[in-house]
Formats: C-alpha cells, structure tokens, sequence
C-alpha cells in the first residue's frame, strides 16, 4: 500500500472512541509524522497551521458552524485535505459541505472498507463522495429525490463547457484552483457524468433541455 510520507493529521471529534477509530483507518492509509485529536471547534483552530495536511472533521464537532466554518478553514489554510465526516448521509448536507470546499464527504455509517476507499481517494488528490449520490443521480425525473446543483457548480459547469481550464475557472470566480476541482467533482456526481467532456455534453444539454438548471437554495 502506497503512504505519502511526512504527514501531519488532526482529527476533530467530539467523541473519544470514534477519534480513535478514525485514526486507526488514517494511519492505515497515510504515514503520520504527527497526529492529534481536538474536541471542539476553538482547539481546532487553536491548533490549526499551515503544517497541517489532513483534517478529519466530526460535522458535529461542537462550535462548529457548517458550512460556513468548513468554508473558513479552507479559505485559511487553501493546503489543508479536508475529510468531513457527518453521522448520516443526506443529498443536501453533502452538496453544502463538498460546495463548501470540502475534499470528501464521509458518513460514519460507511462500511470500512469504504471508509478506507474514501481516505485513499483524498490521500492521492481526488474529492470522494458516497455511492448514494451517484445512485440517487440515476432515479428517474419523477424518483422522489432529485439532487439538484448549486449556483457555483453551475457556474464552474458553464465555464468548463466554454472549455477554461481550472486555473482560468478559478480566476474567474476568484476562489482557488483546488476548490474548483472540489466543485466540479461534486457537480459530475449531481449530473451523472465522470469526465470533463461528459461534463460538457450533459451540461450543455441541460441548458437546452431546462433552459436555467434550478438551484439549491
């Protein structure tokens, strides 16, 4: 198993035992120079550097304010890998914090093997959510649960359909080239798509087909 070397890794859990397992999957995954656990929102930031390279944030920390204080830690420390991990999955939490610039979506009630896929995913670069969002993109219109986009993933959509890398995309919208790729990753999940020229061709096509996509609130 592949381990990058060198990494500092905070977990943030307002509960003892699930930090502890939690760490148990981290370390299995990546190689920890230094590892350590906080249980409230003010530790983690007091605790918090630009040395920091993996957080894995409890969405029930307390004094956490999501998504706005996922947004603030990014926004702060752009190097960070931010895992969030919520008790339960839910289409709509999961677009907030992936648009909030989170780099993995990871309920608790995953199984650990999943778990362990969801690290390796962030560990090498790419933004993990769960299998339910995929699944939920394959209902029918009529299905009962329809996950829709939100106003930046459709305009990271509409700007790689005029073929601008991620670079130009973020100096266009003024945030970062790592938190377009965030936004994208969550948008192909939203559409159904796994490549940037599906991306295109879906997008383009729902414009056609609905003129302006709907948006989440």
């Amino acid at each position: 198993m592949r381990r990058l070397k060198g990494n500092n890794v905070i977990i943030a859990s307002g509960n003892p035992l699930e930090a502890i397992a939690v760490s148990t999957i981290v370390t299995s995954v990546f190689r920890c120079d230094f590892m350590t656990t906080v249980s409230d929102f003010n530790s983690l930031r007091d605790s918090l550097t630009d040395r920091v390279d993996l957080l894995v944030l409890d969405l029930d920390l307390p004094g956490l304010l999501s998504p706005h204080g996922i947004r603030r830690l990014r926004t702060e420390f752009p190097q960070l890998k931010l895992a969030v991990m919520p008790a339960h999955f839910s289409v709509g939490s999961a677009l907030s914090i992936l648009g909030a610039g989170a780099h993995g979506f990871v309920p608790k009630t995953l199984a650990p093997d999943e778990l362990i896929r969801a690290f390796r995913c962030i560990r090498d670069g790419q933004i993990f959510v769960p299998k339910q969002m995929s699944e939920l993109t394959s209902q029918p219109e009529s299905g009962p649960v329809q996950p829709q986009l939100t106003d930046r993933q459709r305009q990271v959509l509409r700007l790689i359909s005029d073929g601008k890398s991620n670079r130009e995309i973020g100096e266009v919208l003024s945030i970062a080239e790592a938190t377009v790729k965030v936004h994208a990753s969550a948008a192909y999940k939203v559409i159904g798509v796994n490549t940037r020229a599906r991306a295109m061709a879906a997008f383009r096509h729902f414009e056609d087909r609905q003129g302006v996509l709907r948006l989440v609130g």
